[in-house]
Protein backbone atom coordinates (compact mmCIF):
# COMPACT_ATOMS: atom_id res chain seq x y z
CA UNK A 1 0.00 0.00 0.00
CA UNK A 2 1.45 2.67 -0.91
CA UNK A 3 0.09 6.40 -0.14
CA UNK A 4 -0.19 9.87 -2.03
CA UNK A 5 -1.88 13.03 -1.06
CA UNK A 6 -3.17 11.30 2.02
CA UNK A 7 -5.35 8.59 -0.33
CA UNK A 8 -3.83 4.96 -0.14
CA UNK A 9 -2.95 3.38 -3.44
CA UNK A 10 -2.86 -0.39 -3.28
CA UNK A 11 0.01 -2.28 -5.82
CA UNK A 12 -0.43 -5.63 -6.02
CA UNK A 13 2.81 -6.58 -7.99
CA UNK A 14 1.94 -10.23 -7.88
CA UNK A 15 -1.40 -10.96 -8.47
CA UNK A 16 -3.05 -8.10 -10.15
CA UNK A 17 -6.72 -8.06 -9.52
CA UNK A 18 -9.45 -5.93 -7.39
CA UNK A 19 -10.27 -7.08 -4.23
CA UNK A 20 -10.74 -6.47 -0.74
CA UNK A 21 -8.27 -5.43 1.89
CA UNK A 22 -8.81 -8.31 3.91
CA UNK A 23 -7.53 -11.01 1.71
CA UNK A 24 -4.25 -8.66 0.82
CA UNK A 25 -3.60 -8.99 4.81
CA UNK A 26 -4.79 -12.65 5.21
CA UNK A 27 -2.33 -13.14 2.20
CA UNK A 28 0.53 -11.08 3.90
CA UNK A 29 0.06 -13.05 7.84
CA UNK A 30 -0.81 -16.04 6.36
CA UNK A 31 2.17 -17.07 3.87
CA UNK A 32 4.59 -14.79 5.74
CA UNK A 33 4.19 -15.21 8.62
CA UNK A 34 7.11 -16.26 11.48
CA UNK A 35 7.32 -17.27 15.00
CA UNK A 36 8.18 -13.26 16.09
CA UNK A 37 4.92 -11.48 13.68
CA UNK A 38 2.36 -14.67 15.20
CA UNK A 39 3.30 -13.72 18.79
CA UNK A 40 2.59 -9.64 17.50
CA UNK A 41 -0.20 -10.56 15.27
CA UNK A 42 -2.78 -9.18 17.47
CA UNK A 43 -0.95 -5.72 17.68
CA UNK A 44 -0.19 -6.06 14.01
CA UNK A 45 -3.79 -6.40 13.19
CA UNK A 46 -4.40 -2.98 15.45
CA UNK A 47 -2.30 -1.27 13.69
CA UNK A 48 -3.48 -1.88 10.36
CA UNK A 49 -7.32 -1.62 11.60
CA UNK A 50 -6.67 2.23 12.64
CA UNK A 51 -4.56 2.88 9.77
CA UNK A 52 -6.39 1.96 7.16
CA UNK A 53 -9.45 3.66 8.66
CA UNK A 54 -7.18 7.01 9.35
CA UNK A 55 -6.27 7.02 5.44
CA UNK A 56 -9.89 6.74 4.62
CA UNK A 57 -10.44 2.87 4.20
CA UNK A 58 -12.99 0.89 5.84
CA UNK A 59 -13.26 1.84 9.58
CA UNK A 60 -13.89 -1.43 10.61
CA UNK A 61 -14.18 -2.56 14.15
CA UNK A 62 -12.01 -5.69 15.55
CA UNK A 63 -14.97 -8.31 14.57
CA UNK A 64 -15.28 -6.86 11.17
CA UNK A 65 -11.50 -7.01 10.64
CA UNK A 66 -11.20 -10.60 12.09
CA UNK A 67 -14.38 -11.48 9.56
CA UNK A 68 -12.19 -9.78 6.41
CA UNK A 69 -9.14 -12.27 7.44
CA UNK A 70 -11.24 -15.20 7.95
CA UNK A 71 -13.03 -15.55 4.44
CA UNK A 72 -9.53 -13.85 3.24
CA UNK A 73 -7.69 -16.79 4.65
CA UNK A 74 -10.49 -19.32 3.51
CA UNK A 75 -9.93 -18.03 -0.30
CA UNK A 76 -5.93 -18.56 -0.37
CA UNK A 77 -6.51 -21.60 1.81
CA UNK A 78 -8.59 -22.67 -1.09
CA UNK A 79 -7.10 -22.07 -3.69
CA UNK A 80 -3.71 -22.38 -2.53
CA UNK A 81 -3.83 -25.89 -3.69
CA UNK A 82 -3.75 -25.20 -7.09
CA UNK A 83 0.08 -24.23 -7.68
CA UNK A 84 0.75 -27.02 -4.73
CA UNK A 85 -0.87 -29.44 -6.76
CA UNK A 86 1.03 -28.35 -9.93
CA UNK A 87 3.92 -28.86 -8.84
CA UNK A 88 3.77 -32.18 -6.92
CA UNK A 89 5.51 -33.83 -9.02
CA UNK A 90 8.70 -31.83 -8.81
CA UNK A 91 12.19 -33.42 -8.09
CA UNK A 92 12.91 -33.43 -4.19
CA UNK A 93 13.92 -29.95 -3.21
CA UNK A 94 12.16 -28.06 -5.98
CA UNK A 95 11.84 -24.61 -4.70
CA UNK A 96 8.88 -23.66 -6.28
CA UNK A 97 7.03 -26.94 -4.49
CA UNK A 98 8.37 -26.03 -1.60
CA UNK A 99 7.16 -22.77 -1.29
CA UNK A 100 3.83 -23.32 -2.89
CA UNK A 101 3.76 -25.86 0.04
CA UNK A 102 4.93 -23.14 3.02
CA UNK A 103 2.37 -21.17 1.02
CA UNK A 104 -0.73 -23.34 1.64
CA UNK A 105 0.53 -24.72 5.03
CA UNK A 106 0.32 -20.80 5.98
CA UNK A 107 -3.13 -20.38 4.35
CA UNK A 108 -4.47 -23.51 5.90
CA UNK A 109 -2.74 -22.53 9.20
CA UNK A 110 -4.38 -18.91 9.40
CA UNK A 111 -7.50 -20.30 8.46
CA UNK A 112 -7.67 -22.11 11.41
CA UNK A 113 -6.49 -19.70 13.93
CA UNK A 114 -8.72 -17.14 12.10
CA UNK A 115 -11.69 -19.59 12.31
CA UNK A 116 -12.62 -19.37 8.72
CA UNK A 117 -15.02 -22.30 9.37
CA UNK A 118 -16.80 -20.41 12.49
CA UNK A 119 -17.71 -17.44 9.86
CA UNK A 120 -18.58 -19.30 6.99
CA UNK A 121 -21.51 -21.42 9.09
CA UNK A 122 -22.23 -18.07 10.81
Amino acid sequence: MLFRGGRPVIVDWQTSMRSFPGADLAWLLATSHSPETLAREPELLEVYRRGLAAEGGPDWTEAELAEELAWGAFYWASVGVIPYMHTSEAPEGDRAHHRFRAMLEGSIAAAVRWDAAGHIAG
